[in-house]
This record gives C-alpha cells, structure tokens and sequence, in this order.
C-alpha cells in the first residue's frame, strides 16, 4: 500500500507539524520575506507568529516590518491578528476585545483581521485547497494595503472586500477581472 501526499500547506500538514510547515514555507520562499515560529500548538490551536520585512518595493519605500499572529483551530478556521505596533489605527470586523479568552501567550479571534469579505463568491475566498501558505501571503498583502490607505488617506489602493458590513447583500464586485471564477 502507498504512502498518501499530504501537501504541505494542508490543514492536515500544519496541524501535525507546524514547525514543519513554517520551515518549508520559509525554505521555500512560499511568502517572500517572512519568518515564521510556532508559538502554541495544543489539542485546540495551533499559532503561529509570523514577521514580514519591510516590503522591498521603491514604490513602498518607508513601509514599516509587519508582525502578525495566525491561529490555526482544530475545525480549520484560521484567524489572523496584528502584532507589535500599537499606534496602528483600523476599523476591524472584529474589534480587539481583551478577555480571559485571549491572555497568556496566544490571542484568538478578538481583533482578527478581515481579510475577505465573507459573503464574497468562492472564488475571491481562501480556503484550506489553497494552502496556509497562500493564506499567510494574504496576511501581508492586507497588512501593505492597510499602510498604504493610513499613509495616503485613501481608499483601499486595489478593488478588494471592503470594510464594514454593506447595507444589502454583499459587497458589489466591480471589475470583470474579479466577476470571473479564477
């Protein structure tokens, strides 16, 4: 009998293996300037710190190294909170709410960024087929935007989830590009 591939970025794999996964995704350039620590890993969660360097881009010159906590759960959701900078200003779904829940050494949904829009079609979504690796590069691009929008005083600089809950429905897509499944 074979042995079964599990991908690396699985579910599965982070799960029985979190040092693992951050070594490959490291190893592997999987995200571009990140380093990646487990900091937690029980029966219930598993967390992992994750620091991006300073995007290296000219157009983002000044941009600040970002730190972030991702929590894996035991049923797959996958929450990501901002770490290490407190003068950062945003309006999150899901404003910080320190509770017994959250102290100690890991924090979990309180304060977890939205990085989609829930109510979004599958295709603008992460899910475990992509892998926590995609989802980490998802992490850092939100991060950047965020900067970008308090530095500018500008919208979000690309179409994306909106933040804040719309009125009716989702949130309207509005280039063709994003319309299409991927």
């Amino acid at each position: 009998m074979g042995a079964i591939c599990v991908k690396p970025g699985s579910f599965e794999a982070v799960r029985a293996d979190p040092r693992g996964f951050c070594e490959w995704a490291v190893d592997t350039a999987r995200v571009r300037g990140a380093s990646l620590a487990v900091v937690t890993h029980i029966a219930a969660v598993t967390v992992l710190d994750v620091d991006f360097a300073s995007p290296g881009d000219p157009a983002l010159a000044g941009y600040p190294a970002e730190s972030a906590r991702v929590s894996v759960f035991a049923n797959g959701v996958v929450v990501a909170v901002p770490l290490g900078r407190p003068e950062r200003t945003w309006k999150h779904r899901y404003p910080f709410q320190p509770s017994a829940a959250c102290s100690g050494e890991w924090e979990l949904a309180v304060g977890a960024l939205c990085l989609w829009y829930p109510g979004d079609p599958p295709h603008l979504r992460w899910d475990w087929s992509n892998g926590l690796d995609d989802f980490v590069r998802i992490l850092q691009r939100h991060l950047w935007m965020e900067e970008y929008c308090r530095r500018n005083g500008r919208p979000w600089p690309v179409e994306d989830a909106p933040h804040g809950t719309p009125c009716f429905g989702a949130h309207p897509i509005l280039t063709s590009a994003l319309k299409r499944p991927a």
